[in-house]
């Protein structure tokens, strides 16, 4: 249910697999739905490979009613069929936390204390992927974002030549 279009069809892959993973765990959580439940009624092994099939030739979930487009466009950019078109953590992290302050924004002054724990902890997440990837860039500019060395040591990119290290 959250595996990348490129892990599924065994092609190479790098971290950014990760962030569309991400973007599938972000989605159920914002939308409240378990994609498993919602999209597949599975059954069997052969009811989710055939949503994995499904989601590697371009499927996404549309966005619920209910949820507020800016976070979904944060989705959508993590859940780019193509994986150098997708960001960096540190820019889901930047986004993810310039919502959360929007949002504490509109919240009363009562529960200001839960929101500046959550954004310390959000900032804590910030600076690990800054000091992991050393880049602030937004989706476009992403691209070697946390370069992979190969096991002798040497940099492998993505074909395409799109600036995506594989492993």
């Amino acid at each position: 249910m959250y595996m990348a279009p490129e892990v599924f069809r065994r092609e190479p892959y790098n971290e950014k697999a990760d962030i569309f993973s991400l973007g599938v765990i972000l989605y159920q959580l914002l939308a409240r739905s378990l994609l498993l439940f919602t999209h597949t009624r599975a059954k069997s092994a052969a009811d989710v490979e055939r949503y994995a099939e499904k989601v590697s030739r371009g499927y996404r979930p549309k966005r619920p009613s209910k949820m507020p487009e800016h976070l979904y466009a944060i989705i959508e950019a993590c859940w780019s069929h193509e994986p150098c078109d997708r960001p960096g953590i540190t820019w889901v992290v930047q986004q993810l936390t310039e919502a959360l302050e929007q949002e504490l924004g509109r919240q009363s002054a009562g529960s200001l204390a839960i929101g500046a724990l959550t954004r310390k902890s959000l900032g804590v997440a910030g600076n690990m992927a800054r000091r992991s990837v050393g880049s602030t860039a937004g989706p476009a500019a992403a691209n070697n974002e946390g370069a992979v060395a190969g096991e002798a040591g040497d940099r492998v990119e993505a074909p395409g030549g799109c600036g995506c290290v594989v492993m």
